[in-house]
């Protein structure tokens, strides 16, 4: 699907809760489910620490069915749109982002070297 690359995520992490398929009127049927990614930052004693952050995400008719069958912990990738939302509950204004994937792809790290450099053919294993 072509785009400008306005408004356009590309990001790797892991499902955080099993997909779940809901029903529209407008859309037919989409997928839902939380995408956590994690990265290792220094905190402010200079620690590295692992923090998360996790995404709502959308997937259309189209790669419904595949990502209907997605299971917390499964590595994915997706490219989508960013999608903010304004909520209005007893008063207070809340802001959300919501991921509307148009690209979903599951990743399997089984089958990568390990230790592999971008400057490097070379592997840990190796002598």
């Amino acid at each position: 699907m072509p785009h400008s690359y306005k408004n356009y995520a590309h990001l790797e992490g892991v499902v955080d809760e099993d997909a779940v398929v809901v029903a529209t009127s407008k859309q037919g049927e989409i997928v839902a489910f939380r995408l956590a990614v994690r990265e290792l930052v220094r905190d402010a004693n200079g620690e590295n620490v692992l923090r998360t952050d996790v995404f709502d995400v959308e997937i259309g008719p189209r790669n419904s069915r595949f990502a209907a069958t997605l299971r917390k912990g499964t590595p994915v990738m997706i490219d989508a749109q960013i999608r903010t939302y304004s909520l209005n509950a007893m008063g207070l204004e809340h802001r959300t982002v919501k991921l509307k994937a148009h690209r979903i792809h599951s990743i399997d790290y089984n089958g990568w070297k390990k230790g592999v450099g971008l400057d490097s053919e070379n592997t840990e294993d190796e002598p």
